[in-house]
């Protein structure tokens, strides 16, 4: 699904919230899996994400709980400027 001539995150995309997000972090690194956002920190719902592809070609995202996000993770500034209000 979608357009593999543009940027990831069109066509299909599996979210994820998970507990200890920290931990599936490190598990995806462990894996090699292709990372096509590093961590950030979702200005509107205030987690963290991080987006990877997996072995499918699918785009997954990892993402904290809502609102568990500290002001030390930096927001993603390009994420905020593309409109993006998900």
């Amino acid at each position: 699904m979608g357009d593999p001539s543009r940027a990831a995150g069109n066509g299909m995309l599996l979210w994820f919230e998970v507990d200890d997000f920290d931990a599936a972090v490190a598990r995806a690194r462990s894996l090699d899996a292709p990372i096509l956002r590093d961590v950030y920190r979702h200005p509107n719902a205030n987690h963290r994400e991080l987006w990877i592809r997996d072995p499918d070609d699918y785009t997954v995202v990892l993402a904290s709980r809502d609102g568990d996000a500290t002001e030390a993770v930096p927001p993603d500034e390009d994420h905020i400027r593309a409109g993006d209000e998900g």
